[in-house]
């Protein structure tokens, strides 16, 4: 035994000199806290395994989010990507009978904006073309004192449109409103909505879920960069809750009422609330849904 010891001459660290054996094993080091910071009693500091947590979580509400909101606007643009005219002269522009306009608020002296003038100028430019028999005027005529579908006709008149030829819709509050009641009031199957670009993706596939074969044609959008890069960006959500709406819950317009034949709107005037009457909801409801002697609306082959 002495021997072998004496014949060992392997060279080894001496005690407290900081040199690790080779079979020491690495461990991770532990977060520090920086000089002069103070931590509370009973606070954890994160540990590696944490920040990896919460990194994961983080990246799971973006993917939700995009699941959520950017699909839906993203799928209803790819969808119409084909259905979207810039010129009523365009060769692949179906004719239809009717044009749907919807609506886009007023100035403070109740003429068309300058969006929702842009909308009328192309419908008129479809008329006068041939490619549409009559305008449906779509907007909110909820109170007295705010009548978009008036405004929308008398621009269109001014620019040649004859009287007769325009209808109003004065219960298109929302766009879903405005595609069913296309559809479930006017009897339409088949039509060119008008509106901006931005907005047409979600148009067309509201449309087309309340049944009516859609294509669009873009009006100008007339207001700066930034406000158009705004109203872009407004569709992500919009469209989500569009979606949301028509395919989970079946959302249904505010307010239906009997079918009117687009040629003899003879009745017509009778859905838009009185001058005289009230504009409480239950006043302007009992409007909308008073019973009309007119018979079904013709089918549009």
């Amino acid at each position: 035994v002495v021997t072998a010891l004496a014949a060992d001459t392997t060279e080894r660290p001496p005690v407290g000199t900081g040199k690790t054996c080779p079979m020491t094993v690495d461990r991770p080091e532990e977060p520090t806290v920086p000089t002069g910071t103070t931590v509370p009693t009973g606070t954890t500091v994160p540990t590696g395994t944490t920040v990896r947590l919460w990194r994961r979580r983080a990246l799971q509400l973006l993917v939700l989010f995009a699941v959520l909101f950017v699909a839906p606007w993203l799928g209803m643009r790819v969808a119409a990507r084909n259905a979207i005219f810039s010129s009523p002269s365009a060769a692949k522009l179906p004719k239809t009978a009717v044009a749907l306009v919807l609506g886009a608020g007023l100035r403070p002296d109740r003429q068309p904006s300058d969006v929702l003038a842009a909308r009328v100028e192309a419908a008129v430019t479809l008329y006068k073309t041939g490619n549409v028999r009559k305008l449906v005027m779509s907007g909110d005529n909820s109170r007295q004192s705010y009548d978009e579908v008036s405004a929308m006709k008398v621009l269109a008149v001014d620019l040649g449109v004859n009287a007769d030829d325009i209808l109003l819709d004065y219960a298109g509050f929302r766009t879903l409103d405005s595609c069913v009641r296309i559809r479930q009031i006017y009897g339409q199957t088949k039509v060119i909505v008008v509106s901006q670009r931005f907005h047409l993706p979600r148009a067309i596939h509201l449309c087309r879920w309340a049944g009516v074969r859609t294509v669009g044609l873009a009006a100008s959008d007339p207001r700066s960069s930034r406000r158009r890069q705004v109203s872009a960006f407004r569709e992500i959500p919009a469209s989500a809750q569009a979606w949301f709406e028509a395919h989970l819950f079946g959302r249904q317009p505010k307010f239906l009422g009997p079918p009117i034949d687009i040629d003899n709107p003879t009745s017509e005037a009778l859905l838009q609330p009185s001058s005289q009457s009230s504009t409480s909801p239950s006043a302007y409801r009992s409007a909308l849904t008073i019973e009309l002697r007119t018979g079904p609306s013709s089918a549009i082959e």
